[in-house]
């Protein structure tokens, strides 16, 4: 069995949680949708079929800054059909996935991050491992380093003043430079 991260790193801008009451009565008319911060895990079977566990830890952790997306499989019925897709198990927490590799089966997995900015998380870069362990033995198969790296978000607050100060900060780097 061999399992690979793809890509390795992921990016993430570190952004506010969501606003109180008042801000959420106003829904927004316009926004950008931008595509999840993602990491792939791909699996690929050995000889035989084996049940194996995914799970994501490091120093520093926390629980809730990855998630198992979905992964979607399609079986035949002469291979087991919807019974063979049933067995992929997402613990209740959400934080380790069991799931089936058949013999020389190519399984990707998704695992989307999402950062808060909160108290004490910093940007910079932070490791994490996913353990790719026998469900049975709980023998471990793989262990797969990747990193995130976090930075916070660019700031607008220049564009949200009346342009007379934007040029005059551009008047003063300017004359700095």
């Amino acid at each position: 069995m061999r399992a690979t991260l793809q890509p390795e790193s992921v990016e993430l801008l570190l952004q506010p949680e969501g606003g109180g009451t008042y801000l959420d009565r106003f829904p927004e008319i316009w926004h950008t949708a931008l595509p999840k911060p993602r990491i792939w895990v791909e699996i690929v079977g050995g000889e035989t079929a084996r049940r194996v566990r995914l799970t994501v830890r490091g120093d520093r952790w926390s629980p809730g800054w990855a998630t198992w997306g979905a992964a979607s499989r399609t079986v035949r019925d002469l291979e087991g059909g919807q019974a063979l897709a049933d067995q992929d198990r997402v613990s209740d927490d959400g934080q380790s996935w069991t799931v089936l590799v058949r013999a020389g089966e190519t399984r990707r997995f998704p695992l989307d991050f999402a950062v808060p900015l909160k108290e004490g998380i910093a940007p910079g870069t932070q490791l994490f491992d996913v353990s790719v362990a026998d469900d049975a033995t709980g023998e471990p198969l793989s262990v797969l380093t990747g990193s995130m790296v976090l930075a916070h978000p660019f700031s607008r607050f220049l564009d949200m003043l009346p342009s007379i100060y934007g040029e005059e900060m551009g008047r003063m780097e300017e004359e700095e430079g």
